[in-house]
């Protein structure tokens, strides 16, 4: 069947409209998605910060002496399941100690002057730095000797 040719000219202007939405469709969903993925990310990352201090301060618990042979093993239990639930989520802490000083994961807030040791070389770990994937969620605190 033949359509008149205004007809034909209404079908091919919706057949047009039809074609533009359905990219600008295709272009929101990609758009979203990424926005989607960013935001889980962000508020995962934010989620690890947040549980760092506790990973410090189980760390220095495990530091200090203790009499109660159970309160310690208990600590240590929980430091064991926190590192184990970090490396499931990709989070693993930043080799510093002897390494040489790195500005992108280590944060300088001690130079020692010592002629027996390497220059930029990290002597002492303040607290520790972590990444996730190839992201630093925190520097390490260090010294660094002259």
């Amino acid at each position: 069947m033949k359509l008149p040719f205004v007809a034909r000219e209404a079908l091919d202007t919706a057949e047009q409209k039809f074609a533009e939405l359905n990219q600008e469709y295709q272009n929101f969903r990609r758009r979203n998605a990424s926005v989607q993925e960013d935001s889980y990310e962000k508020g995962s990352s934010d989620t690890l910060k947040a549980m760092l201090p506790v990973y410090d301060n189980l760390k220095l618990a495990l530091e200090q002496p203790c009499e109660d042979e159970a309160f310690r093993t208990g600590i240590e239990m929980t430091l064991k399941e926190l590192e184990k639930v970090f490396a499931q989520l990709d989070v693993h802490e930043i080799p510093t100690l002897n390494a040489p000083f790195d500005p992108t994961l280590h944060e300088a807030v001690e130079h020692i002057e010592d002629p027996e040791l390497a220059e930029n070389t990290v002597v002492r770990v303040i607290r520790a730095g972590f990444t996730r994937g190839n992201t630093v969620l925190r520097h390490a605190l260090v010294a660094v000797a002259n």
